[in-house]
């Protein structure tokens, strides 16, 4: 964890290239916008080019106004760093924020998955980072950074490790009306025979367990399933 937080450290100091601010030379260096300086690439200026930032990076994204200009669908976002919004949906002046105090291991990778598509996008480029949260008035992450980047980091490994679960444990069928207070689950046919009906209690779902797997100390079974059962009719 140690390494990768050093890693983290050097690969956002390396990606910033700051201006130096003893000399204020910019020279080969990405722009360190203040939030007052972003603010005006809001689209209140049709001279001017249209920014957004996220995780305190700024993107150029004048090639998309009709989403990020006056008259976009999406022109909250220019001007400022929203980043909290890209994971909770939230887009009025309180969602509108950089915060992250409010993002779990369950929500981070949506803002990372939002950069990635900043970041790779053929008409947007980054032209800088924000002097806010994210990075300071030299350019350098700040802790804030530093700890979004090891929240993403626990979250891919939590996903990893359920992306794992799944192909293990494959998921039961399921299918539920809106007139049956029940829901009913069943195992289709494998290599082995139909599955058994098993709760992954973990992750409280219903997956279908080989024979050998019936042992598994992570599986339960249902209250009321017969534990030979492919087929269950669970109350909602």
């Amino acid at each position: 964890m140690a390494l990768f937080f050093a890693f983290c450290f050097l690969a956002c100091s390396v990606l910033t290239q700051p201006c130096d601010p003893e000399s204020g030379t910019c020279e080969n260096s990405l722009r360190v916008f203040t939030p007052e300086e972003l603010q005006r690439h809001d689209g209140s200026d049709p001279s001017a080019p249209l920014y957004l930032a996220i995780m305190g990076e700024v993107y150029d994204v004048s090639a998309g106004a009709k989403f990020y200009g006056k008259a976009g669908g999406y022109h909250f976002f220019a001007g400022k760093d929203c980043s909290s919004a890209y994971a909770t949906g939230k887009f009025d002046e309180e969602g509108l924020t950089s915060d992250l105090s409010g993002i779990t291991v369950d929500t981070i990778l949506s803002i990372f998955d939002w950069k990635s598509f900043y970041d790779t996008h053929k008409a947007y480029k980054r032209v800088g980072v924000l002097s806010e949260r994210f990075y300071t008035a030299e350019g350098a992450p700040t802790t804030a950074l530093r700890e979004a980047w090891l929240l993403k980091s626990k979250a891919e490994e939590l996903k990893a490790t359920d992306e794992a679960l799944k192909q293990e444990f494959p998921a039961c069928h399921s299918r539920a009306t809106a007139k049956d207070p029940f829901v009913e689950l069943w195992c289709p046919e494998g290599k082995e025979g139909p599955g058994y009906v098993r709760l992954l209690v973990a992750k409280q779902r219903c997956v279908c367990a080989t024979t050998a797997q019936l042992a598994d100390t992570r599986l339960g079974v249902y209250e009321g399933c017969p534990p030979d059962a492919h087929y269950f009719k669970r109350p909602i």
